[in-house]
């Protein structure tokens, strides 16, 4: 039943996904190759600034309630806040180590990197999408 319920999914929310996974990928691509390393702080406030747009978006959507997906129907709002904020985080390092590694080696896994950042968004934008109504 869930799978098929997730198959649905993926023809109605797996576009949006694709495209709102852009945002926070694009910011910290686009600042972390067209600035100098001045600070230690750059990359801190890049990886909260990818988190904080995940719980953004997960904010406005959760006004209808939604759970995520991989952990089932009873998980409470103050987890899904947590999932979207921490694991845009880890999006953002993910991305942000990729992007530095491209900028100084240009290597194949840098692109790997940013693909598995890229990706983090977008798991998490699709529970997001896909998991608005559940109840």
């Amino acid at each position: 039943m869930e799978i098929r319920y997730i198959l649905e999914g993926l023809g109605f929310y797996l576009l949006p996904s694709l495209l709102v996974a852009l945002v926070p990928t694009t910011i910290i691509i686009s600042i972390t190759l067209l600035t100098n390393p001045s600070s230690n702080w750059k990359p801190i406030v890049l990886c909260l600034v990818a988190g904080i747009f995940m719980w953004c978006y997960m904010a406005y959507w959760s006004i209808e309630g939604f759970l995520i997906f991989p952990f089932g129907t009873g998980v409470s709002l103050l987890f899904t806040n947590l999932f979207a904020f921490i694991g845009g985080i880890l999006g953002g390092i993910v991305e942000y180590k990729g992007t530095i590694n491209y900028k100084k080696n240009k290597s194949l896994l840098s692109i790997f990197l940013i693909g598995v950042g890229y990706f983090t968004f977008v798991f998490i934008a699709f529970s997001i999408l896909n998991n608005r109504w559940v109840e």
